[in-house]
């Protein structure tokens, strides 16, 4: 059986508007092509109750938690006690993280500064070796990012090998017939290849329309059999 994963994403900004959430874009791609099967994709606000209520129930629901934003010094940066409040932990000065802070900002350090060295107890940073002055955390099956997408992949690289799994291949075609034309073919194909997931995915540009079908499945041979009778009996 497949892994899975649920990606939260935690700001008021993503849900304003005023920026788009390519973390959980990049993220989603990052685990479907370690054989990662993402399940749910949320975004919610800097809200510790929420934070927390989604962090108990998810936590179960999931192999994998994964959580971007709100660990910078500012006060509505919530993720590292909303983390310890759905895991029923304390939040302690991490040893490591409070290191790294005093390195960097040497005589600046301060109490606003050091708080970002305030994580759930137990919890793991730098998994990969490498130090980060704003260190993602691992803990259980959680991991937490920063919300800086350059930070994020940096740390992400850290446990790719560590949740890696068997891929899944994806094959896709396309065609320009209408979805109505071709569902019940989807069906015969679902039916004929179970171990195939199949979705269709429509554009229409002008008076144009072309659907996009995509095919995954962890065994390659019966991926491209699919294909090849599902792109034959749609496409002729």
């Amino acid at each position: 059986m497949q892994d899975t994963a649920a990606i939260i994403t935690i700001g008021n900004e993503i849900l304003a508007g005023d920026i788009v959430n390519n973390n959980a874009t990049w993220l989603a791609k990052e685990l479907q092509g370690l054989g990662v099967e993402v399940k749910a994709i949320l975004t919610i606000p800097d809200e510790i109750p929420i934070v927390e209520e989604y962090i108990r129930t998810w936590r179960f629901r999931y192999d994998y938690l994964f959580i971007t934003g709100g660990v910078g010094p500012t006060p509505d940066d919530i993720t590292r006690q909303a983390v310890a409040k759905g895991l029923d932990l304390d939040l302690v000065l991490h040893p490591e993280a409070e290191a790294i802070l005093r390195e960097h900002f040497g005589e600046k350090i301060d109490p606003v500064r050091l708080a970002m060295a305030k994580l759930p107890q137990g919890a793991v940073i730098n998994i990969g070796g490498e130090r980060s002055l704003f260190p993602g955390f691992f803990i259980e099956n959680l991991f937490i990012f920063p919300g800086i997408p350059r930070l994020k992949e940096r740390i992400f690289s850290q446990i790719r090998e560590k949740i890696r799994r068997e891929a899944v291949g994806t094959l896709s075609f396309t065609t320009q017939r209408l979805e109505s034309d071709f569902a019940l073919t989807m069906e015969e194909a679902m039916r004929r290849f179970p171990d195939v997931s199949i979705g269709s995915y429509p554009s229409v540009a002008g008076e144009a329309f072309t659907a996009r079908l995509v095919l995954r499945s962890k065994s390659p041979e019966i991926l491209q059999e699919a294909r090849e009778w599902l792109e034959r009996e749609i496409n002729g």
